[in-house]
């Protein structure tokens, strides 16, 4: 019987997405054949909660998170040691520096050998053949290098595939002719210098982060399909069966594991009538609350949605957190400064702690009772990586709100392009501006070259005033940005409106990204009663990249409909910053049944992609070799690499210091 080998050192307890990757691959695994083996860090102690007949062993120490798991193997160089001119402060801070250097490279080395001496024990006296497959979800480059470590002295396990999915994003966010990427890209070749002859297939969880990995040129980098647990791919399209229990208190207490269609199917009269009978919309920041996740956002947010939603019981912010972690979180100021709104929120209806971490079968409960996802996370952390949360959502017919200039975002754009594209064909334009006419309401602008205009930052991008018509309704900007094959596009534009006494009636922002096949991009906007002038801003969102842009066309439309305001995007809604959330949420609300709708469409349509059986063919599909590499990449040896570890580990002026790296195991 063939075997499959799951290896994760951040499998610590049960419950969250390293367990959950874990017990549904290899329930896949199982039923196809495979005999199981897993191997979980050593803080796992919830073996009786697994299939009796798997084999478990948990010897890991580390976690992925270690502090070591840094881009930079240590920080920069600290240059030439100061000649004795200079002044004691700088020899002792370059001695300092020096010191840390060392610390950093002697932890990272002591950290790739407990990794090392792990997989020994794992694989003590195990034999593995063609047809064993061992896998491991969630690698980073200090995994990888005690990986090849231990493998290098284990010729006997060459037979197997071995799978290694890279989960976050270690790459530096520069170019690629920068010295810490050399220095990543060394690392990675040296690793994969020591294990040569094995078969190494390397994966990651987004096209993004796989496109980066690629940039390395050490070896082919694929993108494996994201497992759930399946109960968050049934079908979820009929009307939520808690809906008139009242608002939920949790999972114990809460809706039933039914289909959600949401309130405002029922409370609504037109698709463009705001809710206002009925349980409130459940909204959702599920997976805990934490700082890579926005937790100093929650306050801003809560000020933003208390007056119009949460005081009123249109809506219940269902937050999962630990106990007390949400008192701490909450602002400060009631409302009229008569008491501490602090003291008052947890126990409204308008504002759930939802415990943190709950078991699966209430996970999946909760999420799929929501009728509308929050995810206030931070772009930068998730610029390429992938996030469970989000996916859990989307798969259960779930609306969503999300930040722009990352991954999330990335995911919704096509379908929120398209929307606003089929409005705009539906629309009756009054008003086109375009070519040169646009240019000429160009009051200050970017540099401009044919039908082309080249935008940077803020203060050096294109402004655009122009008067909007009596009966227009809606806004539609449009242009194009270079492909995706060229690389990451971000555009900010702020659009504001003005009463015919220049007085600004409104002001927001939108972060657009590029499209595949550099289709146009669309910004819609509704316009405000009273407004009778628009002035739109256009700018790279990334301060140092000038960007250009063509095929500029601004219109307004409307049929002079009293009440008629088309949803701002499908699926759900990107916002450009955390003071857009209140905005969004209010669009939402108000156009919920099409939100909901355009959700479950997706959900039809990208669920089976998330199937753990999915994931474990396209594993299994690796047949041929992906390592190694060929030879012209495969300079690095074990001795280059502990002669670099003792280069960053001594002064630049003294290459004999007393200090060694440890021998490799």
């Amino acid at each position: 019987m063939s075997r499959f080998v799951l290896l994760d050192h951040s499998l610590e307890a049960l419950g969250g997405h390293h367990y959950e990757t874990a017990l549904h691959v290899l329930q896949a695994a199982q039923r196809i054949g495979f005999e199981i083996l897993l191997a979980t860090n050593e803080r796992f102690t919830a073996r009786s909660e697994l299939p009796a007949d798997w084999h478990v062993i948990s010897p890991f120490p580390d976690n992925a998170y270690v502090p070591e798991a840094r881009v930079v193997p240590s920080p920069e160089a600290p240059g030439e040691l100061p000649s004795a001119g200079h002044s004691r402060g700088r020899v002792a801070d370059w001695f300092a520096h020096w010191r840390r250097r060392r610390r950093t490279a002697r932890r990272r080395l002591a950290h790739q050998q407990r990794f090392a001496r792990a997989c020994q024990q794992v694989f003590a006296g195990l034999e593995l053949e063609r047809g064993d497959h061992v896998f491991l979800p969630t690698v980073n480059e200090l995994n990888l290098a005690g990986l090849t470590r231990f493998l290098s002295q284990s010729p006997r396990l060459s037979s197997a595939d071995w799978h290694l999915q890279f989960h976050f994003d270690y790459l530096p966010d520069k170019r690629p002719d920068t010295g810490e990427f050399e220095r990543m890209q060394f690392e990675f070749r040296g690793a994969l210098s020591r294990a040569a002859g094995f078969r190494l297939h390397f994966y990651t969880t987004t096209r993004q982060l796989s496109e980066r990995y690629r940039r390395l040129r050490v070896a082919p980098f694929h993108t494996l399909p994201y497992p759930l647990n399946p109960a968050f791919l049934q079908p979820n399209e009929g009307p939520n069966e808690g809906l008139n229990e009242g608002p939920s208190q949790g999972p114990s207490q809460g809706p039933s594991q039914g289909p959600n269609q949401g309130p405002n199917e029922r409370a609504s009269t037109g698709p463009n009538k705001r809710p206002t009978e009925g349980p409130p919309l459940r909204v959702l920041l599920a997976g805990g609350v934490r700082p890579e996740k926005g937790q100093q956002n929650l306050a801003a947010v809560i000020e933003q949605l208390w007056d119009d939603f949460l005081a009123q019981g249109r809506l219940q912010l269902q937050v999962q957190a630990q106990p007390g972690e949400l008192e701490r979180l909450l602002p400060g100021r009631a409302p009229g400064g008569t008491s501490s709104r602090r003291e008052s929120l947890p126990s409204a209806a308008g504002c759930v702690l939802v415990p943190h971490p709950l078991p699966a079968d209430d996970y999946v409960r909760l999420v799929r009772a929501a009728d509308l996802g929050l995810l206030l996370y931070d772009a930068r952390k998730y610029r390429h990586r992938r996030a469970g949360v989000l996916c859990e959502l989307l798969c259960s017919g779930v609306p969503v709100i999300v930040p722009a200039r990352c991954w999330l975002a990335d995911e919704l754009t096509e379908w929120i392009q398209s929307h606003r594209q089929e409005v705009v064909g539906r629309m009756t334009t009054l008003t086109e501006w375009r070519g040169s006419r646009l240019d000429s309401s160009t009051s200050s602008g970017a540099p401009r070259r044919g039908a082309e205009h080249h935008v940077g930052g803020a203060g050096a991008g294109l402004v655009v005033q122009v008067p909007a018509p009596p009966r227009a309704a809606q806004l539609a900007l449009s242009f194009r940005l270079p492909s995706a094959e060229a690389g990451e596009h971000y555009v900010r534009v702020d659009v504001e409106q003005f009463d015919e006494r220049r007085r600004r009636l409104s002001s927001v922002c939108e972060v657009l990204g590029t499209r595949a096949g550099a289709a146009p991009v669309w910004l819609l906007a509704n316009l405000v009663p009273g407004a009778a002038r628009v002035r739109l801003q256009v700018h790279s969102s990334d301060e140092q990249q000038c960007l250009r842009v063509t095929d500029m066309s601004l219109r307004f439309g409307g049929t002079g409909a009293a009440d008629e305001a088309f949803p701002l995007g499908a699926v759900g809604l990107v916002a450009a910053e955390v003071g857009e959330v209140g905005r969004l949420v209010s669009d939402m609300v108000r156009h919920y049944p099409h939100y909901r709708r355009t959700a479950q469409q997706f959900a039809r349509a990208t669920s089976a992609s998330h199937e753990p059986a999915t994931t474990l063919r396209c594993l299994l599909a690796r047949g041929a070799p992906a390592f190694p590499p060929p030879a012209a990449l495969q300079v690095e040896t074990d001795l280059a690499l502990t002669r670099e570890i003792s280069d960053i580990c001594r002064p630049a002026a003294s290459r004999s210091g007393p200090w060694a790296p440890p021998v490799a195991p």
